[in-house]
């Protein structure tokens, strides 16, 4: 059962440049459902639109970045909340209970002056209005050791910790109410590699302890391949292909996905590995038909011209493509 539901979300920032207002269609048009307790991946270049996507799903919808149309249903008891017929102060206080967020870099979430005793006292203070203070401190100081933390982080400020350390303070912050859905955005993506591992098992231990869904964005496919049940590749806006994880990197479909893959290193393989020829188109100014034909070897006149139809090829498989059959099967192959 899904627990997110969206239908032609678009979200776009208006921009300024020079004294000329500039639309920038960040997610264009998505169709997407998160099921219960499934490790959904988003994957893509930067700029593909997917930190608006996963922002837009958490609601953190502010000047610049503003809804143009769609929707976003949350599934909660048994019925659907449209997620934008709440009113602001509705919407900020159903965050965090229902769906929480990881963001790309914690130095910029956590408030440098003040010590992380008060900002997890601030964090509960206005969600959890039955506790006390002291009882606050100490649910906090317990959460923390069951995440493998040592309880007197709390008496330190945001600098006194190390990158992956301060990651951890995050996900401890996003897992406190036991959200149904937590959003992971590129949360590993300036660690290094020891430390990437192990943001990510702490990650993966409370997915399987809360039993919740979630959502990791990154543009890193091998990441996918290790903690994903489903994919969802991004370009331009748009979610260009979507499905399991051993039908993505068994059998891709998008070309522009293909070239995902085959960018990963592989173990005794010295061969050069080659990423999509080009650059992403802006998004400002989007190409006609569909936005990949450019970079595309495969790309025929309907491509230039007409927006491929998103549709099911396989089982659970999509894909926007012309040059994919309706049987999951590439015209030239």
């Amino acid at each position: 059962m899904s627990v997110i539901k969206i239908e032609q979300l678009k979200s776009s920032y208006t921009l300024d440049m020079f004294g000329v207002q500039k639309i920038v269609q960040a997610v264009n048009g998505v169709d997407l459902e998160i099921q219960e307790n499934e490790v959904y991946g988003v994957a893509g270049e930067s700029g593909s639109g997917k930190t608006t996507l996963v922002k837009t799903l958490f609601g953190d919808v502010q000047p610049p970045l503003r809804l143009v149309s769609g929707k976003v249903w949350y599934r909660v008891d048994g019925r659907e909340v449209d997620l934008f017929a709440m009113k602001p102060e509705e919407r900020r206080k159903f965050r965090w209970s229902f769906i929480s967020y990881v963001p790309q870099s914690s130095m910029s979430s956590l408030n440098p002056v003040i010590k992380l005793k008060r900002t997890f006292i601030d964090f509960l203070g206005s969600r959890v209005h039955q506790m006390g203070k002291r009882e606050m401190i100490e649910s906090a100081r317990l959460h923390l050791v069951e995440l493998g933390l040592p309880p007197n982080v709390l008496e330190v400020y945001p600098h006194q910790l190390s990158g992956g350390m301060r990651q951890r303070v995050m996900i401890a912050l996003a897992s406190f109410l036991s959200p149904q859905v937590m959003i992971a955005d590129e949360p590993v993506t300036a660690l290094d590699v020891v430390v990437q591992r192990g943001v990510l098992q702490l990650l993966i231990e409370v997915h399987e302890q809360q039993k919740n869904a979630l959502v990791f964005v990154t543009h890193d496919m091998g990441v996918l391949a290790n903690i994903a049940d489903r994919v969802g590749i991004m370009y331009a806006g748009k979610i260009i292909e979507e499905a399991k994880v051993e039908a993505i990197f068994d059998h891709p479909q998008h070309p522009y996905t293909q070239y995902l893959i085959n960018s990963l290193p592989k173990f005794g393989d010295k061969e050069r590995r080659e990423s999509a020829p080009g650059s992403p188109p802006s998004l400002v100014n989007l190409p006609s038909g569909c936005a990949f034909h450019a970079r595309c070897s495969f790309a025929k006149d309907i491509c230039r011209q007409e927006v491929p139809v998103y549709r099911a090829v396989r089982d659970q498989h999509k894909v926007a493509c012309w040059i994919v059959e309706e049987d999951g099967h590439r015209y030239d192959s």
